[in-house]
């Protein structure tokens, strides 16, 4: 008798499994929710990768601009003299 139960145990959490995994694809809510919590894990249980220090953030200001008789497109020529300077 205990082997009988304990299947219809075994089937009852196979079919809960099974329901939970098609409710999660058919339920936009309940996906968002699910997304979500990844996101979480993701960011508080993963460990941080070590800082990058060799990206360089350049901006082109006002001052720049009105050296060129257009505003837009910025200059290719000047762009490319950027970029081998940097």
């Amino acid at each position: 008798m205990r082997g009988l139960k304990a299947n219809h145990a075994a089937a009852a959490v196979a079919l809960v499994a099974a329901f939970s995994v098609l409710l999660l694809g058919q339920t936009p809510w309940l996906r968002s929710a699910e997304n979500f919590k990844s996101d979480l894990f993701q960011v508080y249980l993963s460990p941080c990768p070590p800082p990058v220090d060799d990206i360089v953030i350049v901006g082109i200001d006002e001052a720049t601009l009105a050296g060129f008789a257009y505003r837009s497109p910025i200059d290719r020529a000047f762009l490319a003299g950027l970029i081998r300077h940097i």
